[in-house]
């Protein structure tokens, strides 16, 4: 980072600071400008979260790992397990899985 980017990072108000840290200096800025003023409340987050396991879930039982341990590893019931399986898969690009881990 330039040091004229780590000045302009240093003057950035609350929240908008923690967001540069996260996702970089632009994205905090464009996040800014879009959003100026504004109340910005993130929902949901735990339900992608879930459809991120249950598809890693999938993924681990098509790569021919055991239910058993696929319910050890996420804490959850073998009844559990097949009903994620026996749901429809979504489509999740493989780089999602390195940003959010579950």
């Amino acid at each position: 980072m330039e040091i004229a980017e780590r000045g302009l990072m240093e003057d950035l108000p609350g929240d908008l600071a923690r967001i540069a840290d996260i996702a970089g200096l632009e994205v905090a800025l464009k996040l800014g400008q879009a959003f100026r003023g504004t109340y910005l409340y993130i929902t949901g987050f735990d339900a992608i979260k879930r459809k991120l396991r249950d598809e890693s879930i999938r993924r681990a039982y098509d790569s021919g790992e055991k239910v058993k341990v696929i319910c050890m590893r996420y804490e959850l019931t073998e009844r559990q397990v097949r009903r994620i399986l026996a749901e429809a898969p979504i489509a999740v690009p493989d780089h999602i899985f390195e940003i959010i881990k579950i």
